[in-house]
């Protein structure tokens, strides 16, 4: 948006694109401070925001239209989720049931998402805890949001 300032916690750009996450003040208010991700297409009117956060994003990433978040919230504009969601087709989506802790890194790689940060469990849908542990990493692969596996089990 015109007439932002912040702290810019990651980025990334895919096609013509750039996605940009941070903890933005607006220039009316400066007292006013919002968790955000905006995307910016070059063009007029210029940064578009994709929704207010209830926390900090730490990583993006983007594969097949879709933008992946990771981070330390627990809202991602209307949709309650756990440190990990995905926008696609104009509308956020929680990924699995999500993390117990903060997630710091992503990579899509042949067809997964490999997730990264300080988590000890990953949630099925429907909040309850996978019985194997996932000690710092995950990965997500398939179309099936409910598909999860785990990259390292230590």
């Amino acid at each position: 948006h015109a007439g932002l300032s912040g702290d810019v916690s990651a980025l990334i750009a895919a096609s013509s694109l750039l996605y940009v996450a941070g903890i933005f003040r607006s220039s009316g208010d400066v007292d006013e401070e919002t968790s955000q991700i905006v995307r910016w297409d070059g063009g007029s009117p210029g940064w578009y925001s994709l929704g207010v956060i209830q926390g900090r994003v730490n990583a993006l990433e983007v594969y097949s239209e879709s933008l992946y978040v990771g981070g330390d919230f627990s809202r991602v504009g209307l949709v309650s989720t756990a440190n990990l969601a995905v926008f696609r087709s104009g509308r956020w989506h929680s990924v699995g049931g999500g993390l117990n802790g903060a997630v710091h890194a992503l990579l899509f790689s042949n067809s997964c998402l490999y997730i990264g940060g300080s988590f000890s469990r990953i949630y099925k849908e429907g909040s309850r805890a996978e019985d194997g542990a996932a000690l710092y990493a995950a990965r997500y692969c398939g179309q099936q949001l409910q598909a999860w596996f785990l990259y390292f089990d230590w």
